[in-house]
């Protein structure tokens, strides 16, 4: 079955740090930090304004001479529609800047074709500065600094704003993220355009974001990312249903674990809806054969790490469930893989399944398994006692192809699944959305 979801607004207007009035002059924004003004000028409504600070810096550190110019890049803060736009792919020739949003167009990305740079200007006193209109919802963003020798370092967090970090293994998130409001009248009027679930929740008790590391299956110490729901009670009779979520590939090999809770913006969704489970991330990319970003996951080691030590560690430092009812897997890209792999291979051991962006049909080198094809597989799906199936893409994301054509397989074989699109790419506009709606329509509904 093939739903649309709608996602409607949970929380006051909020932004990464505070949403100020814009009058005639933005000057009185110019802080050594990231923040959204509400702006009569912009076509969104809003505008999110960058004050990159060099004092919080060390260029020797970085192995720079000194600063001499910031740029701030994302790969998601570009506009693309649907008339420009084949299913399935994503031409970053065709994407517009933020400053010419309009209704129709929809933030998307998630390659190097397809990133925004903007230059920010050297306003004194160490500081650099940007103005970007953006629409409703999260985005990622990072900075790339230049010497007076040319010499450039990129991938590097807002040190204002800086990304988050494993208190157990010290390994820092890859990106800082801003939060824009909705403007009704500025901005798209349907199902997808109002993002405020994204938005850190600005009252009422909200859930706990923390982070951990485990001993894993190679014997080195992992790290996880947990979010335990507001009210969280480690006594309470009944244990919470838990959704253990994965990453895709990166080039990071460390890290990982805390993209979706971030990057994501698992945490913020969750206390605007007020979820009653709990969420783990892990780091399957320490996994991969040939090392980070490469897409040729071990998954029988993931699979041994995930069911003999990540849950077991889970299960024994919170009260969550050990029974397949109370337990959800899902994952974006790689990650999507790795789900369609555990409800071939353990789908005893999980009631709902998230196969996101994309899907193991027949790669057996992909993930050192079979995929759907395999009669044994499609047994094993037949006989799984009503699985909870979401399978979801974006509409110019690369995986839209292998996501379609597992679900073909499972409808053949009469296994029922739901089926979700999204205006976006391969990317975290795509999978923000994914699990908002995930959280409001889909595990344990």
């Amino acid at each position: 079955m093939k739903v649309s979801g709608i996602i409607t607004a949970g929380v006051a207007a909020c932004s990464l740090l505070a949403v100020t009035a814009c009058g005639t002059s933005r000057a009185a924004a110019v802080r050594p930090h990231s923040e959204v003004v509400a702006d009569a000028n912009s076509p969104t409504g809003y505008t999110a304004v960058f004050v990159y600070d060099t004092s919080l810096v060390h260029p020797a550190d970085l192995g720079l001479k000194d600063i001499a110019s910031v740029t701030l890049y994302s790969d998601c803060m570009k506009l693309y529609s649907y008339e420009e736009q084949k299913a399935g792919t994503i031409n970053g020739a065709f994407g517009h800047v933020p400053q010419e949003y309009k209704a129709g167009l929809y933030p998307a990305g998630g390659s190097g074709d397809t990133r925004l740079d903007v230059a920010l200007e050297n306003i004194g006193n160490g500081l650099f500065r940007c103005s970007i209109p953006l629409s409703s919802g999260a985005f990622v963003y990072n900075y790339t600094l230049t010497d007076s020798t040319g010499k450039s370092v990129s991938r590097l967090d807002d040190p204002a704003n800086p990304a988050a970090v494993n208190s157990v293994t010290g390994v820092r998130d890859l990106s800082s993220l801003v939060y824009v409001p909705y403007d009704a009248k500025r901005s798209n009027k349907d199902t997808w355009a109002d993002r405020s679930l994204e938005l850190p929740k600005t009252s009422g008790a909200k859930g706990t974001y923390l982070t951990t590391g485990y001993t894993g299956a190679d014997g080195k110490t992992h790290g996880l990312a947990v979010y335990l729901p507001k009210g969280y009670d480690a006594k309470r009779a009944k244990p919470y249903n838990v959704l253990y979520i994965s990453h895709g590939t990166g080039g990071d090999m460390y890290g990982e674990e805390m993209r979706w809770l971030n990057e994501g913006a698992v945490c913020n969704i969750n206390d605007n809806l007020g979820v009653d489970y709990v969420v783990v991330g892990m780091n399957n990319q320490e996994f991969a054969v040939s090392g980070a970003g490469k897409p040729d996951w071990d998954f029988k080691k993931i699979a041994e790490d995930q069911i003999s030590y990540i849950m077991p560690f889970v299960e024994s430092h919170y009260n969550v469930s050990k029974e397949a009812s109370g337990r959800a897997y899902a994952g974006l890209s790689m990650g999507g893989a790795t789900t369609s792999n555990f409800l071939m291979y353990y789908g005893n051991l999980f009631s709902h399944f998230g196969i996101w962006s994309y899907a193991n049909t027949d790669f057996p080198g992909y993930c050192q398994v079979e995929g759907l094809v395999n009669k044994d597989n499609q047994a094993a799906v037949k006989a799984l006692k009503d699985p909870k199936i979401m399978i979801a893409y974006g509409s110019w994301d690369f995986g839209m192809e292998p996501c379609k054509q597992f679900g073909k397989m499972l409808g053949e074989l009469g296994v029922a699944y739901k089926e979700l699109e999204v205006p976006a790419a391969h990317d975290w506009e795509n999978w923000q959305l994914t699990y908002a709606w995930a959280a409001k329509n889909f595990f344990w509904k």
